[in-house]
């Protein structure tokens, strides 16, 4: 059996050793290893690439496609981004449609959330820096506040410049003045 599942590996895409077993639950345990590790292996080739096209998907199954939504549709060219995007299945199209809403969440984009807090013995109202998180959601980067502002800023925009040197490590795209704590 080993080396019949050998043979299997050496010629076979994910794409077809799963066409060999149609029925759910009918492919033997070791063609399912290999099939698992046949998947790992075509993303593998394909993260490696500088662009992923159309053609490189026709090979894959679903499974194999929806992990190349999930993990590599930036580097999707728009033919096969559309490819993943209108795919017959729908783990392959959700995938590629959540990795798109993560596109649109890019380092440019920042939120500032109002907070008080306590600011040499009075109440005050201060601005925070907010980076993009889990998809859809932002997030306080908490230890940079700790070191670089941790009562906040005076005005939304200078959260927002915060944020974006936190996302790019340099603050050279934001105007000075903004850059620069509020009183």
């Amino acid at each position: 059996m080993q080396n019949q599942v050998i043979q299997v590996r050496a010629g076979f895409s994910s794409r077809r050793l799963r066409e060999q077993y149609p029925t759910k639950g009918s492919m033997p345990r070791d063609v399912v290893e290999v099939l698992y590790a046949t998947r790992k292996e075509e993303v593998e080739v394909l993260t490696a690439k500088p662009t992923v096209t159309a053609e490189d998907l026709l090979d894959l199954d679903h499974v194999a496609r929806a992990m190349v939504a999930h993990k590599l549709f930036c580097q999707c060219d728009d033919q096969a981004r559309s490819f993943l995007l209108n795919d017959a299945h729908h783990w392959v199209r959700s995938s590629a449609v959540l990795a798109q809403a993560d596109m649109s969440v890019g380092p440019a984009e920042t939120r500032a959330v109002r907070d008080y807090r306590m600011v040499d013995g009075q109440f005050m109202s201060r601005w925070f820096p907010m980076v993009p998180g889990l998809p859809g959601q932002f997030v306080r980067p908490e230890a940079w506040i700790q070191s670089h502002c941790p009562d906040g800023y005076a005005q939304p925009e200078q959260a927002h410049a915060s944020a974006h040197e936190y996302l790019t490590g340099c603050n050279d795209q934001v105007a000075p003045g903004l850059a620069a704590k509020g009183n």
